[in-house]
């Protein structure tokens, strides 16, 4: 049932290597499958954010603060960039 050899045993949601010295002699897709799913999954939360972030702030930065636009994107850039933040953590 278990497996013989203890310096074999993986992890059974990642399938990691589970020893001491964390060293394996043979190459392991999931670990990398997982690995790209986060950081896919990071990248498109941060952008679809930042998307929403931006069409949905500035209208409201731009009827609060009169002025030239950069001063737009500079008062409302800062909170857009923090909601994006924490949405590509969640994200990932």
């Amino acid at each position: 049932m278990g497996d013989p050899n203890p310096s074999n045993q993986r992890c059974r949601l990642c399938l990691g290597p589970l020893s001491k010295d964390m060293k394996t002699n043979r190459w392991t897709v999931a670990p990398l499958i997982r690995d790209s799913f986060s950081m896919i999954g990071t990248a498109v939360g941060g952008i679809a954010s930042a998307f929403y972030g931006f069409n949905h702030a500035m209208p409201i930065v731009r009827r609060m603060v009169t002025g030239p636009m950069w001063l737009h994107f500079f008062i409302g850039a800062p909170p857009v960039i923090v909601f994006s933040s924490a949405c590509a953590g969640l994200a990932g």
